[in-house]
């Protein structure tokens, strides 16, 4: 749902609908972060540029079977930045930047399943994730441990 002027971005191929009022827009920004963490470096920006209120704008992943995962990176448990795997971006909505991350231990990232470079999401904003398969969300307490096979992690 976006306001009067509010704006929520996508990547290409996520809309499903929009609602009268709502304008699209591509852009590119920083492609060679986006690039790098298996994002297009385009960008579709979604602004309610109507003046009857509330518009929609609808997203969705491009994968078969693909859920949609909210996070507010604002929340205390995320603390404003993000790690998840490569292509995980499927929109946003305020102010979220998507960037990479690079894992220079050489054991966990040659054997640990995530690979050299990750996303990292920052920001205040909403990031919606794409995944497939069954979604846990699960914040671990300070010193709590959990065994996984890495595949499984977003």
């Amino acid at each position: 749902a976006l306001g009067p002027d509010e704006t929520c971005k996508g990547e290409p191929g996520s809309m499903m609908y929009l609602s009268p009022g709502v304008s699209q827009k591509g852009s590119c920004e920083g492609c060679c972060e986006r690039c790098l963490s298996c994002e297009s470096c385009c960008v579709l920006n979604f602004t309610n540029t109507g003046s009857s209120g509330v518009a929609y704008a609808a997203l969705t992943p491009n994968e078969p079977l693909g859920k949609v995962i909210p996070v507010d990176l604002s929340s205390r448990d995320v603390g404003g930045v993000l790690i998840v795997q490569q292509g995980a971006y499927m929109g946003s909505y305020g102010d979220v930047l998507v960037g990479v991350d690079f894992d220079c231990k050489f054991l966990r990232c040659c054997c640990g399943g995530a690979g050299l470079i990750r996303q990292k999401i920052s920001g205040t904003g909403t990031v919606f994730l794409g995944a497939t398969g069954t979604i846990v969300q699960k914040v671990l307490a300070s010193g709590e441990v959990m065994v996984m096979d890495t595949n499984c992690i977003l």
